[in-house]
């Protein structure tokens, strides 16, 4: 679980669900300065291999400021990245690395 600073005191909250090579998910949820979710308008979301090319991932809404994605992952090092606009127009962005297991 990654909990990653944005600009203006907002966060987002990453992680891949189950974190092991094959079928997995990807999560990311934005979160205002006190901790509420934080209503997002749209989000896209890349997975990364190691050695290879980004994976631009077909995006689900599961709530205001929570996106979900499923991917199919090779054990080794990712880089799994979000871009977003708020409601209120701000560009978000974060990104996280982690080694799949196989």
């Amino acid at each position: 679980l990654y909990m990653i600073q944005l600009s203006g005191g907002a966060s987002v909250q990453g992680y891949v669900d189950p974190g092991a090579a094959g079928e997995n998910e990807l999560h990311f949820t934005f979160f205002d300065p006190a901790g509420g979710e934080l209503p997002v308008e749209a989000a896209t979301m890349d997975a990364v291999p190691g050695k290879g090319e980004a994976r631009t991932l077909d995006v689900r809404r599961l709530g205001p400021g929570h996106f979900v994605a499923g991917v199919e992952l090779d054990a080794g090092p990712w880089r799994f990245s979000v871009e977003a606009t708020a409601e209120d127009g701000a560009a978000l962005s974060a990104e996280f690395e982690e080694e799949i297991e196989g």
